[in-house]
């Protein structure tokens, strides 16, 4: 039994001595692992960097190739600023020579433009209203263009009434407009067809005087005028006066021969009775002028008639009394002749004319307020193009000189903005 106990604890003896070995054994496999997973993260945490480190060598290297190549382009951009202002300069040389030499041309020519432009913005400026006007007329309708007639009637109707004192015309014309107002059926025209016809009949209500008539009296007066005797004697004048029959007388006998020589002697000499101082005798010429400024002064009196002039007509009239009782005997003649001119003073050949402009105001007052609604619509105006003038003509310019090391110049900038320059990070976010 002692034995077996001896036996039985070296057999557990044993096995755990067995398992001591084998923990260390697998402690050590455990710490092996450690070092081989340590090394490998060290491994690939090297490369990784390796990697990030020429991934940013290359992009540095490559932004600053790019940083070379833009400031290799703005050194020939500077270059080409140089050359452009070397080429501007010249060209302000060249310009400043050819515009002393060409002053006078050109001054010409600036004249010139600016009187073609003128008359090409007055004619543009006519057509453009014209068109305007077309285009207005045509856009009317039938009534526009009855009302428009209205219009025009009405405005010869004053006419004819403020400056001819004609009725008879202006009432015509009245009563014309009132029929195309009827007929353009507008209902906007009604109350200026109510105001016409008040004006109609105040229009009828007015005497119309007997101008030819009138005309004729006065054209009788002036014939009348040479039946008229002169105060005074002139010379050559015919005696009207009807001579008795003579009896005849013997030439034989001495009473014969004395009632000869009185016969005689009686167309020599007249013999007449008059209350008026006899001043002198006056020749035939001047009779012939006092008939003729009596006629004269008659002339007027028409023409003072036809145009309607009463204060003229008055003063005429007044003015042919002076010269008849001045110049000629108050005998049956110029009585007659003195009635006749009373008669036509006491005639008013212009009477108070009534007012006939309300209506045109009221019918003009309408058709302005359709024309600028006319004028508010939009309306598409067809495009008028303005035509480019051509380039103005001067001397040929001397030819510009090349900057020598300079490249070929296309088409470059005065300025030149700056130009933006990138710059990397300098370093690279490790990627996940």
């Amino acid at each position: 039994m002692a034995e077996l106990g001896k036996e039985q604890q070296q057999i557990d003896a044993k096995s755990i001595r067995q398992k001591r070995s084998w923990g260390w054994v697998w402690i050590f496999l455990v710490l092996l692992g450690l070092l081989a997973l340590g090394a490998l993260i060290f491994y690939f945490d090297v490369q990784h960097q390796g990697q990030q480190k020429g991934l940013t060598e290359k992009v540095t290297a490559e932004l600053t190739q790019k940083n070379q190549q833009m400031m290799e382009l703005t050194q020939q951009i500077s270059g080409y600023q140089t050359q452009i202002a070397a080429i501007q300069s010249q060209l302000a040389n060249v310009q400043q020579a050819s515009s002393g030499k060409d002053s006078h041309f050109d001054q010409a020519l600036d004249d010139f433009s600016k009187l073609y432009t003128e008359k090409l913005d007055v004619t543009r400026n006519e057509l453009k209203t014209s068109i305007d006007q077309v285009q207005r007329l045509l856009g009317k309708t039938r009534s526009d263009w009855m009302i428009a007639d209205a219009e025009y009637l009405l405005s010869v109707a004053n006419q004819r009434l403020l400056l001819m004192g004609d009725v008879a015309t202006a009432k015509q014309a009245m009563e014309a407009a009132d029929a195309r107002l009827r007929e353009s059926e507008d209902t906007a025209v009604f109350k200026v067809r109510e105001q016409l016809v008040k004006e109609i009949a105040e229009l009828s209500k007015v005497s119309v005087l007997d101008v030819v008539g009138l005309y004729a009296k006065i054209t009788a007066l002036q014939q009348a005028a040479n039946k008229l005797t002169f105060i005074l004697p002139y010379v050559g004048k015919q005696d009207k006066s009807p001579e008795p029959a003579q009896a005849k007388v013997s030439d034989e006998t001495e009473g014969g021969l004395i009632d000869k020589a009185l016969v005689s002697m009686k167309d020599i000499v007249s013999i007449k009775h008059s209350a008026v101082p006899v001043a002198g005798i006056i020749s035939k010429e001047e009779a012939q002028f006092s008939l003729q400024q009596i006629k004269v002064r008659l002339d007027m009196v028409k023409m003072s008639l036809l145009q309607q002039n009463e204060v003229l007509y008055l003063a005429s009239i007044s003015d042919v009394k002076q010269w008849l009782n001045e110049n000629f005997t108050q005998n049956a003649a110029g009585n007659d002749f003195l009635k006749q001119l009373n008669e036509l003073a006491g005639i008013k050949i212009r009477s108070q004319l009534p007012t006939i402009s309300d209506s045109l105001n009221m019918l003009k007052a309408i058709t302005k307020m359709r024309v600028e609604t006319d004028k508010v619509l939009p309306k598409v105006q067809p495009e008028i193009k303005t035509p480019v003038a051509g380039p103005t003509p001067t001397n040929k310019p001397e030819p510009v000189k090349s900057v020598p090391d300079a490249p070929p110049v296309v088409v470059a900038p005065t300025t030149v903005p700056p130009v933006p320059v990138i710059v990397a990070p300098a370093t690279v976010p490790a990627k996940p």
